[in-house]
């Protein structure tokens, strides 16, 4: 018969004294108040750490305004194909040109181009749709205007 072998216990040798101290805190929810205020901080160069909520605020403001520009369509009129290619230029132009220059925002933080752009656009075209048509046809079509 073999001699059994018996392995050697781990042992631990401390040479030093660490002290660790982790303090966790409860992240504050965002209020309406402080996430307007960051939305409205020119040149604050946020990321998406220091400005979890920016699609958020992106998608709001590209709802309101499909709901601004469905108005002014449905009440100039602007019927057919003008209104379908002027609004995503309207609201893609607004978009990236508010976190682009006015937030000076660097896209990659976020994503990249493409997420910022498509966040919130079909919401926003079907919001414009109604908006617009229901605009049109109450104001030029139903009889307010003659």
């Amino acid at each position: 018969s073999s001699p059994k072998i018996q392995p050697n216990p781990p042992t631990l040798v401390l040479t030093q004294t660490l002290t660790l101290t982790l303090t966790l805190t409860k992240a504050e929810p965002a209020t309406i108040r402080v996430i307007l205020r960051k939305a409205m901080q020119r040149d604050a160069g946020w990321t998406k750490y220091t400005f979890p909520e920016f699609f958020e605020v992106v998608f709001w403001i590209r709802v309101v305004l499909s709901v601004i520009f469905g108005l002014v369509c449905g009440l100039m009129p602007i019927t057919g194909a003008l209104g379908v290619i002027l609004f995503p230029t309207v609201t893609i132009a607004g978009v990236s040109g508010y976190y682009t220059y006015f937030l000076g925002i660097d896209e990659e933080q976020f994503g990249g181009q493409g997420e910022l752009l498509k966040e919130g656009m079909m919401v926003s075209i079907a919001m414009y749709v109604l908006v617009w048509t229901s605009t049109y046809t109450a104001v030029h079509v139903g009889g307010m205007v003659r």
